[in-house]
């Protein structure tokens, strides 16, 4: 991806995050732990789960639960 979900700031950049993850899934769809949208979700839900409350969501933390939907288990 080439878009740090970190540096997701604004509604824009959540945007260009989320184009970027569909653009990796369709490059390097054998690198993503959870390719379909059944296990997709399930990672975030895991990764949610697992991490505990969050103080302040956020755009960059909204990006980041994207993110872990990826790969986490």
């Amino acid at each position: 991806m080439s878009l740090n979900p970190y540096e997701v700031k604004t509604k824009e950049d959540l945007i260009r995050f989320i184009i970027s993850l569909k653009s990796d899934l369709d490059v390097n769809i054998n690198e993503w732990e959870n390719p379909t949208l059944n296990s997709f979700l399930e990672g975030m839900e895991s990764w949610l789960r697992d991490t505990g409350t969050i103080a302040e969501p956020n755009w960059s933390v909204f990006a980041i639960i994207l993110s872990a939907g990826r790969s986490y288990e």
